[in-house]
């Protein structure tokens, strides 16, 4: 907001300087006017833009920068960590993802709501870039930003059986190698 005020002001500075000997006061004024209903019409739109209904899969931006591998932290304790680089559990994991609606809130609704046991995931994408997510039944954290999610409640149980299935896969093919 700050900045919409300090960009209309230097362009207010501007039509004050160059064109107060072609524009009238009026004129000037009502195009300082217009700009400003401008410049706040996109502030406002990109303000509400992020608040409107996403599936989960659009919140994580997975189909712009795919994920290649996931580091899961299933029940939060020592030695239940396991990273899966299946690219067929990426994708069943996407298309789970992808059920979900999600809806940003302000972080102090996140603090407001008693938390409940859910999965952490931080996510390796291909251009060496990661996002860290913590998926709870009815809200998700993707690093600071917070979600709700509207049109159910996700199946935890599902996922962990997910990544419990591929967790098995793994460890099954490492005893082939040896």
């Amino acid at each position: 907001m700050l900045m919409s005020l300090a960009v209309t002001r230097l362009f207010y500075g501007f039509l004050e300087n160059h064109e107060s000997g072609f524009l009238p006061p009026k004129r000037r004024n009502g195009a300082f006017a217009v700009f400003v209903i401008i410049v706040s019409s996109i502030f406002i739109f990109n303000y509400w833009a992020t608040y409107e209904d996403v599936t989960l899969t659009e919140a994580l931006n997975i189909e712009k920068e795919p994920l290649i591998s996931v580091h899961a932290y299933i029940n939060q304790g020592p030695g239940q960590s396991i990273v899966l680089d299946d690219e067929r559990f990426l994708k069943e994991l996407n298309e789970v993802f992808d059920n979900y609606k999600v809806k940003k809130i302000n972080p102090k609704e996140w603090q407001t709501k008693d938390s409940r046991v859910g999965i952490a995931f931080n996510g390796q994408r291909s251009d060496d870039g990661n996002v860290f997510f913590y998926i709870e039944e009815d809200r998700v954290q993707i690093h600071s930003i917070y979600y709700d999610v509207i049109n159910d409640p996700i199946d935890i149980g599902y996922i962990e059986s997910l990544v419990e299935r591929y967790k098995d896969n793994i460890r099954e093919q490492e005893g082939r190698k040896f």
